[in-house]
């Protein structure tokens, strides 16, 4: 089996164990745990905290102990964290076992994206990064669709199989080589998507929507159980039907890795600023289940065209390093923090004001809309590209 087909398998088990951890377990505390919206919400501030760290450390920790080495550690303290929960799961040992779980993750990934773009020329990884991509997005919607029937079987089931996934994956790190090779230089006269020069600015814009929809994603998750109660889903089905965004996710990655048209474009980013605010308000402040889904597929395709531009110029102007991925995971961190942050805001205006609309669009409108005005500067002020 050859690195690119080690490293994608390693990528769907543990893009699985992640959102059993980060989207399955708001499901879990509320149904298991008596946890409310808030408590949720603070349960994702505890990962996000521990994923943004790890993963603006990540490539330092890399260069003191080897990218292998360091992948190998992290998700075998990822299967120490699983067996811990499902012996001992309480209220407190819940976030403190979130915490570690978002130290692990953001600590892995960078790795796994630096292994994957290592020793290929900028038109390959753009390849094998959309198959990376799909690859973890195929897993994202398989795992909250297990999430529901897992936590009716046994209460701490999603943990059992969260540490068994893991550990496969554990295994696998051990057919990696050490350290990624470095990357290869463009081919000569490649097209105008392969000079960094233009990249940059549109990295920086892709970034500020990825962070944006990370933001809302992780206000959207913690709420997810109330959301769907409340439009009469059943407790099994519920983590499912939050997961039709990620198919729609899915659907945006298998589209962008056949077609590369979008690559070095801003327009493409244009339409995802439109559909991202549009989508989120849709799914939190949908009256019945047909506006929630159309909100859910806009919502998924801001998600995917903005995670595929951002890590695509990231792979091309950082030169596919452990940096690039740190640098990518680390927005996605920042989101992970500030979506639960600006959730809680939400929570206290409608708990002020007693309008739960008001509430949330008084502290999302804000935050989305900075976010939005960032990338539009971003893309006015980019270089011109270089045909």
């Amino acid at each position: 089996m050859n690195r690119i087909a080690i490293l994608l398998l390693i990528t769907f088990f543990e893009s699985f164990v992640t959102i059993l951890d980060e989207r399955g377990v708001y499901f879990f505390c509320k149904e298991r745990l008596g946890f409310d919206s808030a408590e949720n919400l603070w349960l994702a501030l505890t990962f996000g905290a521990g994923y943004v760290l790890a993963a603006w450390r990540a490539h330092w920790l890399a260069s003191l102990i080897g990218e292998r080495r360091q992948m190998t550690i992290v998700i075998a303290l990822l299967v120490c964290v699983h067996v811990w929960l499902y012996f001992f799961v309480s209220p407190l040992v819940m976030f403190v076992a979130m915490g570690l779980l978002g130290l692990g993750n953001g600590a892995k990934w960078p790795v796994l994206e630096g292994f994957l773009a290592s020793g290929l020329t900028p038109a390959r990884t753009a390849q094998v990064m959309g198959r990376f991509n799909i690859t973890w997005a195929a897993a994202v919607p398989l795992a909250l669709a297990a999430a529901g029937p897992l936590i009716s079987i046994h209460p701490t089931a999603l943990f059992v199989v969260g540490g068994a996934m893991s550990l496969v994956g554990l295994g696998m790190t051990f057919l990696l080589p050490a350290n990624p090779a470095p990357p290869l230089p463009p081919a000569t006269g490649g097209a105008r998507h392969e000079h960094p020069e233009h990249l940059t600015g549109l990295l920086v814009a892709s970034r500020w929507i990825m962070l944006a929809v990370y933001i809302a994603v992780f206000v959207f998750a913690p709420l997810a159980p109330r959301i769907f109660e409340k439009l009469g889903c059943s407790r099994q089905l519920a983590p499912a039907t939050s997961g039709l965004l990620d198919v729609m996710r899915f659907a945006a990655f298998v589209s962008l890795g056949l077609w590369r048209g979008w690559r070095g474009r801003a327009r493409w980013l244009g339409v995802t600023m439109l559909a991202l605010p549009a989508g989120f308000f849709m799914v939190i402040l949908g009256s019945n289940i047909a506006v929630v889904i159309v909100g859910e597929m806009l919502f998924g395709f801001a998600a995917g065209m903005s995670y595929s531009s951002a890590m695509y110029c990231a792979m091309v102007v950082k030169e596919a390093s452990v940096d690039a991925g740190g640098g990518h995971e680390s927005m996605i961190g920042l989101g992970l923090m500030i979506g639960p942050l600006a959730g809680l805001a939400g929570e206290s205006i409608h708990t002020a004001s007693g309008s739960f609309a008001q509430g949330y669009v008084t502290a999302m409108a804000p935050v989305l809309g900075i976010c939005i005005t960032a990338a539009v500067w971003a893309i006015y002020k980019r270089p011109p590209a270089i045909d």
